[in-house]
């Protein structure tokens, strides 16, 4: 299990939200939510984006959590300002 992974299911869990719940805020399948959980796949940056609202997280911190995938090369610095712009509208 990857770093996200690992982390994606402790801060759900803290939330008391189960897979099915995650999903249901995400309009997402509870699959998708295990995959990502499994490793075997990671959201989309507007995903990530609902992701870190739903979990209370800022989204630089959380993408911080994908420090061991190949996602964290494809986020810059101004994606993720756009993205903190985005959810303070």
């Amino acid at each position: 299990m990857n770093n996200f992974a690992e982390n994606l299911k402790n801060l759900r869990k803290a939330k008391n939200l189960t897979q099915t719940d995650l999903a249901e805020k995400l309009f997402t399948s509870p699959q998708t939510i295990s995959r990502w959980e499994s490793g075997d796949g990671d959201p989309s940056l507007d995903l990530l984006i609902s992701l870190a609202d739903i979990l209370d997280v800022d989204i630089h911190s959380l993408c911080q959590l994908f420090q061991y995938t190949d996602i964290q090369t494809n986020i810059t610095e101004n994606t993720l300002k756009s993205a903190e712009e985005m959810l303070r509208i």
